[in-house]
């Protein structure tokens, strides 16, 4: 599978970027502060569920806006192709409903239905640190990614995280 197209709207620095990506190796080049970082984190974001940055959804919604989506259009194969989209919103939004909301196709869907339904290993410079980190970062790390290949394995993390804290 491999990512085709990405849409922002009102996401980080961006108010509108729509973005085609041909097969093959894509390069973003740009100045410090350009958002090539946010593009990365757009595509992580549907492809896993979480930024590979922000701690907080609000982080990722542009400042004085509402909400941000994020629209990823992958070719799952030479024909098929899949549209996988999460909003997010701002927090005063966030508290009257579901602080995101997922769609695959234009259909609303659950977080687990989306996230991986393509597979997506970032690895940035400070994931450096995650060599000389804690076992348990290790340990998220790894369960993160198992996730997007294993969709069941995410459901028995967070199953077994409330036994320990019931414990």
């Amino acid at each position: 599978m491999r990512v085709a197209s990405l849409s922002l709207e009102d996401f980080r620095s961006y108010e509108r970027r729509d973005c085609l990506f041909a097969p093959g190796v894509t390069a973003f080049v740009g100045p410090n502060g350009a958002g090539k970082t946010n593009l990365l984190e757009a595509v992580h974001l549907v492809a896993r569920g979480e930024s590979s940055r922000a701690g907080d959804d609000a982080e990722m919604v542009r400042w004085g806006a509402s909400f941000a989506r994020v629209v990823v259009g992958a070719c799952l194969g030479k024909e098929e192709r899949a549209r996988l989209e999460v909003t997010l919103f701002a927090p005063e939004l966030a508290a009257r409903r579901r602080p995101r909301r997922y769609t695959s196709d234009g259909a609303p869907r659950k977080a687990d239905d989306v996230i991986g339904a393509f597979a997506v290993v970032a690895f940035f410079p400070e994931d450096v640190e995650l060599l000389a980190s804690a076992p348990s970062a290790r340990r998220r790390y790894l369960d993160a990614m198992v996730s997007q290949v294993d969709r069941g394995h995410r459901a028995d993390t967070r199953a077994y995280a409330r036994v320990l804290v019931q414990r």
